[in-house]
């Protein structure tokens, strides 16, 4: 789906990249020669060459939007098999912010990667063929066109390594906010029951503002990139004409193909913003990616046997430890004095695990002075940073 949308996309670069040589070519054999039968032909093939990248346009979009949903929803969909394989193994190893982080924020990054790549390429083919166009027209002005971009992300490579240090930092504690979040719904009773909403409140008011603060830091690379690919667009148009004009006085280049040096000049601003674009969705994805694949390697703890058994449909569930049996199509109420003999009645019927038999997380932990990581308990809690919200005990299949 997305090098299809990058085929169609080439298409629909057609107007930005043949339109400007058409209407220097109007302007000189048309207008300049008081032709108006030249000044018609060229109208119309811009006409036509408009209408074709339109169509391809409105194409582009939908391919584009659809590999960004399959993305998207791809994720969360191996997300949430994952989730159902492991079961409650899975929060477990991995707090359940990390997980939502994954299936919601991280999805989209996905999405977002699929459609600047099908742009990125369009426009890569755009760039190239307008590189080609010039230096047929004019070689010293051509040179200048296919070396302003290289140019242009070589000054911005630089910033690219803070800007992926300060996003994985925003992501790391996003899910930590994420995860305080679905601790407390999960302790609401008890916190109630203990008057601890005004406490945990706090806490995850100053998470918030950690995030708050993650963020800032990585939107400020990210408007020093923006700045750097503006202002040296912006630099490249401005030499671009200048060298025009001297060609036009010295009388190697017409005043058409000034003209298409100079719509060519502002198109070129496009895929150069575009590969700044990528640069930086590629940097999110990436961070994105890691965290997804932590999540998704898990393997359950479950052995299976070399050769599966048969197992009768209808055979009652024996419990050895106690003697309990369940028979199939008859109701059975299990009533205890102790809630957790029920619950580890339940995990033995079920094969669960019990939680001594837990194998070690398989995530190593990011430091939180680097990462933001997850904010210490209330015990060892340094002053001033918010303890991590206890997580309320979780029922049988939770």
């Amino acid at each position: 789906m997305v090098a299809t949308a990058a085929v169609v996309g080439v298409l629909w670069q057609l107007p930005l990249t043949v339109g400007p040589f058409l209407v220097g070519r109007a302007i000189d054999e048309g207008v300049l020669a008081h032709s108006a039968s030249a000044t018609l032909y060229w109208s119309g093939l811009l006409l036509a060459v408009t209408v074709v990248g339109a169509v391809f346009g409105i194409l582009m979009h939908t391919f584009v939007v659809r590999s960004w949903l399959i993305a998207l929803y791809g994720t969360t969909l191996m997300v949430t098999r994952k989730a159902a394989q492991l079961g409650h193994v899975l929060p477990r190893r991995t707090p359940t912010g990390e997980v939502l982080s994954v299936s919601g924020s991280d999805a989209d990054e996905f999405g977002g990667l699929t459609e600047i790549t099908a742009r990125a390429f369009s426009q890569l083919v755009a760039y190239l063929a307008v590189a080609a166009i010039v230096l047929a027209t004019s070689p010293p002005l051509g040179l200048l066109v296919l070396l302003a971009a290289p140019v242009l992300v070589a000054v911005a490579l630089p910033l690219l390594r803070p800007l992926h240090r300060r996003q994985a930092v925003e992501r790391q504690r996003t899910s930590t906010l994420t995860s305080l979040a679905t601790d407390i719904v999960a302790g609401l009773r008890v916190l109630r029951g203990i008057g601890g909403e005004d406490t945990f409140g706090r806490n995850y008011a100053a998470q918030s503002q950690l995030v708050r603060q993650a963020g800032v830091g990585a939107g400020i690379w990210q408007a020093a990139i923006e700045a750097v690919g503006v202002l040296f667009s912006g630099c490249f148009v401005v030499l671009l004409m200048y060298t025009g004009a001297k060609a036009v006085e010295a009388g190697t280049l017409s005043v058409g193909e000034l003209v298409s040096f100079l719509g060519y000049g502002l198109f070129m601003v496009g895929p150069i913003r575009t590969f700044f674009e990528f640069a930086q969705k590629l940097t999110r994805s990436l961070v994105s990616a890691r965290k997804a694949v932590a999540v998704l390697e898990q393997t359950p703890p479950w052995t299976a046997p070399a050769t599966a058994a048969s197992l009768p449909r209808d055979a009652d569930l024996v419990d050895e430890s106690t003697g309990f049996v369940a028979t199939p199509g008859l109701l059975t109420v299990v009533v205890s004095a102790l809630p957790e003999s029920s619950a580890e009645l339940a995990d033995r019927l079920g094969r669960w695990l019990p939680l001594e038999e837990e194998p070690p997380p398989l995530i190593e932990e990011t430091p939180a002075a680097v990462a933001g990581g997850p904010a210490p308990s209330a015990a060892s809690a340094e002053p001033g940073s918010p303890p991590r919200t206890p997580s309320a005990p979780r029922a049988p299949g939770a």
